[in-house]
């Protein structure tokens, strides 16, 4: 395994290494404040095998990093991405995970099924909302559903979904998600020549829905600040919920390369200016980080953390999405079990008496 000073020097000071394994390094990703299971190569073979296996990479400072595919097991701020999209059970899996660590139980059933699939469960100081683990090849996407479907078979699923079905209403989740070709003309067009602007740099992973539902609840702002490339889709889901083009900044930063990798699209004048800052947040470093460039160009940012995954990313934000609803970050309370009560007021609607 390559040494600790050797993979900070690497990866500009960002990954420290924390174990061995089979296929790659269980890594502490600092900028983010969790862990990531990634390989380092200047194998060419090396490289096209691990791609064909569902591994992204990127370039380090000499070498090439891998990061092994990742899924999420539970989410409790944003529900598309858990393996059910039912309220309850959602909650059920977050109880059972963080209390016995569920997952484990099945890990013969997982072995016997996904042959020679390493799996690692990724942990964080500060991941009090997602529970997160990484495979060394794609089988992994299909271990949410797997587990999902076990764990509904046993006693202690049945007894605990009884309990909380008895203190949280179902209901429907306000985020809209639309395919591109089928969003409006504004959206399409901004689509259009977004992917004309991006060409000069290279290949980037456009998505295929626009989302949206939530951006009539923001703060009013003079400018706001989508960071590619997944915040691509939230950009253009403020143009179809909200029809303006002309406030869109896209702001390309990279906390775990090199600092001086930074990108701006449709540029804009920032003084005297009230600047939304939006993006997905594990643990508001991204936000922090270019609510200090906003603030050098004489801006006046404000930071709205999208599905905030930490107590670390909410108190750093000005505003959360959680859900589908937008909350003052100053609003919530930090006591024990914070992330379950924060989920069962959003889900009733109680989101005034945080």
């Amino acid at each position: 395994m390559i040494d600790k000073e050797g993979l900070l020097d690497e990866t500009y000071n960002t990954l420290k290494p924390v174990q061995e394994l089979k296929n790659g390094i269980l890594v502490y990703n600092k900028p983010h404040f969790k862990s990531n299971f990634i390989d380092i190569t200047t194998d060419r073979d090396k490289l096209a095998d691990k791609l064909s296996k569902g591994w992204s990479f990127y370039p380090g400072k000499y070498r090439y990093i891998l990061r092994a595919p990742e899924v999420v097991l539970c989410d409790l701020s944003e529900n598309y991405i858990n393996p059910t999209l039912n309220l309850a059970e959602i909650f059920t899996l977050h109880k059972l995970f963080t209390s016995e660590k569920v997952h484990y139980s099945f890990k013969k059933d997982i072995s016997s099924r996904f042959k020679n699939l390493e799996i690692v469960y990724l942990e964080g100081p500060h991941s009090n909302l997602e529970i997160r683990i990484a495979g060394s090849d794609n089988r992994i996407n299909q271990i949410p559903k797997f587990i999902y479907y076990k764990i509904k078979k046993t006693n202690h699923w049945k007894k605990e979904l009884k309990k909380i079905k008895a203190i949280i209403k179902e209901r429907e989740i306000k985020i809209k998600n639309k395919e591109i070709k089928r969003c409006c003309f504004k959206t399409k067009d901004f689509y259009s020549r977004l992917k004309k602007e991006y060409s000069i740099f290279g290949k980037i992973n456009f998505p295929r829905f626009a989302i949206f539902g939530f951006f009539k609840t923001l703060p009013k702002s003079d400018i706001y600040i989508f960071i590619p490339k997944a915040g691509l889709k939230y950009a253009l889901g403020f143009i179809e919920e909200i029809g303006i083009k002309k406030k869109i900044m896209l702001w390309e930063c990279h906390l775990s390369l090199d600092m001086t990798k930074e990108m701006e699209l449709f540029r804009k004048d920032l003084r005297n200016k009230k600047i939304s800052i939006i993006d997905r947040s594990y643990s508001s470093n991204t936000l922090d980080y270019l609510e200090r460039k906003v603030k050098k160009r004489g801006g006046k940012p404000i930071k709205i953390a999208l599905f905030p995954k930490s107590k670390r990313a909410i108190k750093h934000s000005n505003y959360i999405l959680f859900l589908d609803k937008i909350i003052p970050s100053k609003n919530i309370i930090f006591r024990k079990n914070w992330e379950e009560e924060l989920f069962i007021k959003v889900i009733n609607n109680e989101t005034k008496f945080l």
